[in-house]
């Protein structure tokens, strides 16, 4: 509680380890001298009024009673599913994801596999967009218990959200494949135009040339000079023209 009224944010991780501090600290015992029996019974008071508080939408009291109840039993993963959908309606979705992730593990390690803790994974996971990932917690789940319905129904809408964010990523990839195709366009017209526009500034300089210049300097051969034309028409037509001409045009 001080770290929140600091502004700081625990972590999921954190929180257990705070919390049994907490409750040692305040007891004047440690949790592993307290009888099994009593232990139990707290765990699952504290269970219950988690639950209780969940359905009354008061999240954050529920966050801090599974909190307790993890504290006191810390294998049981069911607790961290619980406390998963919690963080989840708090809009704390990665916390949801690393709750529902070790209820997941918990259950195999223990061999009981668990698809309710799968399924709160994949809601966990489709609320942070990662849809490709929740599709695979869903499936999992169903592997468990096919004739979920409830699994069935996010299976689904997870693949929908999937189809829709690859087309998206695709069109999104597409279009920045044509901005970039047309900055290199652009870039490449302006190479050419400033070659253009120094190639005309550097031909119409007149130097004075010796003879021997005009074998490598054939813009100024004799037969290059200004001469009247008869049809201009047909001069706009032969390929020296054009090249003059988009020259003056773009200068």
């Amino acid at each position: 509680r001080e770290r929140e009224r600091e502004g700081g944010m625990l972590k999921a991780g954190e929180v257990d380890a705070v919390t049994r501090a907490s409750i040692e600290a305040s007891a004047g015992l440690k949790l592993e001298d307290v009888k099994p029996e009593l232990l139990a019974f707290v765990v699952d008071r504290s269970r219950q009024a988690g639950n209780a508080a969940f359905k009354a939408k008061d999240y954050k009291r529920a966050v801090d009673l599974y909190c307790q109840a993890i504290a006191g039993k810390p294998e049981d993963f069911t607790l961290y599913g619980n406390r998963s959908v919690a963080y989840l309606a708090l809009g704390r979705a990665t916390d949801a994801v690393l709750d529902a992730s070790k209820s997941v593990i918990l259950s195999k390690s223990q061999g009981k596999p668990w698809a309710k803790g799968y399924y709160r994974l994949g809601c966990a996971l489709q609320a942070l967009e990662r849809h490709s990932e929740a599709v695979e917690a869903y499936r999992e789940g169903l592997n468990l218990e096919p004739e979920n319905k409830g699994l069935k129904s996010k299976y689904e809408e997870a693949c929908a959200n999937k189809v829709l964010a690859d087309e998206a990523k695709t069109r999104q990839e597409g279009t920045a494949r044509r901005d970039l195709v047309l900055k290199l366009r652009e870039a490449r017209r302006k190479e050419v135009h400033l070659q253009m526009i120094n190639q005309y500034k550097q031909a119409m300089q007149s130097p004075n040339f010796e003879i021997e210049d005009y074998d490598w300097r054939p813009t100024f051969f004799p037969r290059s000079r200004l001469k009247p034309q008869k049809n201009v028409k047909d001069l706009k037509q032969k390929p020296y023209a054009k090249a003059v001409i988009n020259y003056c045009n773009a200068l």
